[in-house]
């Protein structure tokens, strides 16, 4: 698990705004490597255990 403390900014023009990190994608709720790591377990093996190795719902594997 990774916790950071992101500032949030309130734009009028686009609303609020939280800051961008390194090291996860723009509005993902995982971080880049987890989603690689995931993306190539996908091509290797078994949805059902994939989703059961990295405890993830069905739905996020995709």
């Amino acid at each position: 698990e990774v916790k950071a403390d992101l500032r949030r900014l309130s734009c009028p023009t686009h609303g609020v705004i939280t800051e961008g990190v390194p090291f996860a994608r723009a509005s993902s709720h995982f971080s880049r490597d987890f989603e690689n790591l995931v993306g190539w377990l996908a091509t290797t093996m078994d949805k059902t255990a994939l989703c059961r190795l990295v405890r993830i719902d069905w739905d996020s594997v995709g």
